[in-house]
């Protein structure tokens, strides 16, 4: 399959994973693969998708709003109790974002638009429960041309 098919099924994808999501009009332009959104609950999520044995396969990730600084003052031993709830029994992971803030994704990939959407909804909920175990986080920023 060329570039410009591989181009249309993705779009494709992120249109059905939009409406899914009942994203507004101007976020739903904005979905794609590496582009930074505001997605449920105002967090900044994002989308990997690669192509695996000519299937298109997705993961989301959401972007938690603490900065660096904001991690640097979580104790170390608390931040990898968090890893370890959301890898053990959720399959979860944190991160770095290309940002500059900590992220969560799961560790496996998906192949259709309804579990791409039911993954960033879990994602975001698991974002909310990890912001509330390591403490109060500042106003969520807003998906926009600085974050890209």
């Amino acid at each position: 399959m060329g570039p410009h098919n591989d181009s249309n099924d993705a779009k494709a994808f992120f249109l059905e994973v939009a409406e899914l999501l009942d994203l507004p009009a101007n976020e739903r332009r904005r979905l794609g693969a590496g582009v930074p959104f505001t997605g449920p609950g105002d967090l900044i999520c994002r989308f990997q998708l690669v192509r695996l044995e000519g299937r298109l396969h997705a993961r989301p990730e959401v972007i938690l709003p603490l900065v660096e600084s904001d991690i640097r003052r979580i104790d170390a031993n608390q931040l990898l109790a968090v890893q370890q709830v959301l890898l053990a029994e959720m399959q979860w992971v944190l991160g770095h974002s290309a940002e500059g803030l900590l992220q969560a994704c799961p560790s496996a990939w998906v192949t259709s638009p309804e579990e791409a959407a039911r993954q960033l909804d879990l994602g975001v909920s698991l974002a909310d429960l990890a912001l509330e175990l390591l403490g109060p986080a500042p106003q969520a920023p807003k998906a926009g041309p600085t974050t890209q």
